[in-house]
């Protein structure tokens, strides 16, 4: 598989699947009537942190699979930790 395909995929994986899920559960969440600290950051930035930490976590596993260090226990650790976030 060629490298541009490696990352696409471990990048849009990832992003498609956290934005369905975002989606989903947007509905339920209301932050606005959260009581905050005084630093806590603005509600619109969570969808754009999280599709960050997505991408970074796509390229990481990419780095991995381009290199062929990608083992059945990489995969493991990957898909365990991408389900939990």
């Amino acid at each position: 598989m060629s490298k541009f395909k490696i990352y696409a995929t471990s990048i849009l994986i990832p992003v498609i699947i956290g934005g369905i899920v975002g989606l989903i559960i947007s509905n339920s969440i209301d932050y606005n009537s959260l009581q905050k600290p005084i630093l806590a950051s603005p509600g619109f930035l969570f969808p754009i942190i999280w599709t960050i930490l997505y991408i970074l976590m796509g390229i990481s596993y990419a780095i991995l699979r381009s290199k062929s260090l990608n083992t059945a226990q990489t995969k493991l650790i990957y898909y365990i930790q991408l389900f939990v976030n």
